[in-house]
């Protein structure tokens, strides 16, 4: 048994998200949207068209969608929206900073509802029945739920990074008048810049938190981090040797 052809599709899905979230809407936006080839207005919608068919495609194949996918097409709509209706572009970077903070008071919120962001997030790696076990052999559970909640405060500052640096992006790169080339021109640099000064670090400051935490809960517990997945997900050498 090997977990290699999982590890390939996952990388593989990551260069599509990738590639239609932010290539195919740059490409487009910047190089399609003059007048002589689809003009503004469908260049902003065929543009736009690539997140959301790929959200739509990941909710029928998966029937799942994470609030920061759903968060991420009403993001795709609004700013359809704002181009379509040719409102001012300072709309624009108020949205863009509006989606994050809705999301870092999800990441916070989410501590005092029955679906913790964190737990949501490590429950599909881990078993919960074996990590609340090894836990409360160490006196821990309490302790594991604090550190619960630190991660989900990290998740949160995150987002307002990510607010406040999306928002001055915006005011800086798009200030054309909607509906306008230069307007889509703007957007599809905005789109492009966004990834490396927004989704990177916000990448890293959450895969940095997490590793953290998965660190820490191993010295706790006693118990190496491969013996606490849920099956399935053991690592590729004792996967093969289980087999």
């Amino acid at each position: 048994m090997s977990t290699a052809p999982a590890e390939e599709n996952s990388q593989r899905d990551t260069w599509l998200e990738l590639f239609l979230n932010v290539v195919c809407p740059t490409v487009v936006l910047v190089f399609l949207s003059s007048e002589d080839r689809l003009g503004p207005m469908l260049g902003l919608v065929a543009g736009l068209s690539f997140p959301i068919a790929h959200a739509s495609y990941s909710f029928i194949k998966t029937r799942k969608i994470s609030p920061l996918s759903a968060l991420a097409v009403v993001s795709v709509v609004l700013t359809g929206g704002i181009g379509l209706m040719k409102m001012d572009a300072y709309w624009f970077a108020v949205q863009e900073a509006i989606v994050p903070l809705v999301m870092s008071v999800f990441a916070a919120g989410s501590r005092y509802t029955p679906w913790p962001i964190v737990e949501v997030i490590l429950w599909r790696l881990l078993d919960k029945s074996k990590v609340e076990e090894a836990m409360a052999n160490k006196g821990g559970v309490e302790a594991l739920h604090n550190d619960f909640d630190r991660v989900a405060l990290w998740f949160a500052a995150s987002f307002v990074y990510s607010a406040v640096v999306s928002f001055c992006l915006a005011r800086y790169l798009v200030t054309s008048p909607t509906g306008s080339v230069a307007f889509n021109t703007e957007l599809g640099t905005f789109t492009a810049i966004s990834f490396p000064v927004v989704g990177i670090p916000m990448t890293i400051a959450m895969g940095f938190a997490l590793n953290g935490l998965l660190n820490k809960l191993e010295k706790d517990t006693g118990t190496d981090i491969d013996a606490l997945l849920r099956p399935g997900l053991a690592p590729k050498a004792k996967a093969e040797k289980a087999s």
